[in-house]
């Protein structure tokens, strides 16, 4: 533990995040050596304005995600996880406006939990800032009770869905995750040009059992030949945590990053290869909270648009 430490204090400082393995699905057949023009094949569809408030126990705007992969993806959400995910109440609910994922281990032995992806997709538009945000909080309990515990709230590329073999190149952003109940988020992207597997990112402290607010937001120029000073920012709580320009992706990726649709996921993973590679071995262990009272992932809101828009913000 005293080397993640340190490897911590070096990623703020160099603002690059070393992963073992990639953070979702894939088997990285997706990464392409053909350049491509940073400009969109088409013009993009305008996006309506998304404001989950969690009023709806059916979660209708969601797609509940089950078991070990995608059909035809990669086995265990290709990270290596082991929990099984479940629809099931008893590790995903919604009521009084609050979302509530809970990893439990079951009497027969198995990890279950859930991840839930929007059912719409999101284009960012030239010449405005895309926004994605969502207030958060999560479980408290000590990190020596938190091994494997994998919250996440992040994007996939939407050419992802029904493919499911075309990571990286899709594009994934990372805009919180954490692990083994540590009080740090990290902020990472994921593309064929992203020094894959490990991904571009970097972390910052994040205190546990207290809400925060957790935003991304990607500045698009009107001049689309302008791509290289376009950006992608991460904020915690208002501050910035983390910023990436176009130029720093560089033309071949950051159409998937900046441009392209993409969906909205929330999970809680248990295991895989990002939270075993900082503890130093396999998890989740036997001192693993197992009832998911305390490594819980709770969500107030999640909102989608543009800034310019003024609908939400």
């Amino acid at each position: 533990m005293a080397k993640f430490s340190l490897l911590s204090t070096l990623l703020l400082v160099l603002g690059a995040t070393a992963y073992p393995n990639p953070r979702r699905g894939g088997n990285g057949n997706g990464n392409s050596t053909t350049p491509v023009s940073p400009e969109p094949a088409a013009a993009a569809l305008p996006v309506v304005a998304f404001n989950e408030q969690f009023s709806d126990s059916s979660l209708s705007n969601w797609i509940k995600d089950t078991g070990y992969s995608y059909p035809g993806g990669p086995p265990n959400w290709g990270t290596g996880e082991v929990q099984e995910y479940s629809t099931s109440s008893e590790f995903l609910s919604a009521s009084s406006g609050r979302l509530l994922i809970r990893p439990k281990k079951g009497s027969d032995g198995v990890w279950r939990s859930a991840r839930i992806e929007t059912q719409q997709k999101f284009t960012p538009q030239a010449g405005k800032t895309f926004r994605v945000e969502a207030r958060l909080r999560l479980g408290s309990a000590s990190a020596s009770r938190q091994a494997g515990i994998w919250p996440a709230f992040w994007m996939l590329g939407g050419a992802y869905r029904g493919n499911y073999q075309n990571w990286p190149a899709v594009g994934e952003v990372d805009i919180m995750e954490s692990i083994n109940g540590r009080s740090e988020a990290f902020n990472v992207v994921h593309c064929s040009t992203c020094n894959e597997p490990n991904g571009i990112g970097t972390s910052s402290s994040m205190s546990r059992g207290t809400w925060h607010v957790l935003r991304f937001e990607i500045k698009r120029n009107s001049n689309t030949s302008k791509w290289q000073t376009e950006t992608l920012t991460w904020y915690l709580d208002g501050r910035v945590t983390f910023r990436l320009t176009g130029a720093q992706i560089g033309s071949q990726s950051w159409p998937a990053l900046a441009y392209s649709d993409r969906f909205v996921l929330l999970n809680v993973a248990v295991g895989g290869s990002f939270p075993n590679a900082v503890f130093g071995g396999a998890t989740p262990t036997s001192n693993t909270i197992t009832n998911g009272v305390g490594t819980e992932m709770e969500v107030d809101y999640v909102k989608v648009g543009h800034v310019e828009d003024g609908i939400l913000w």
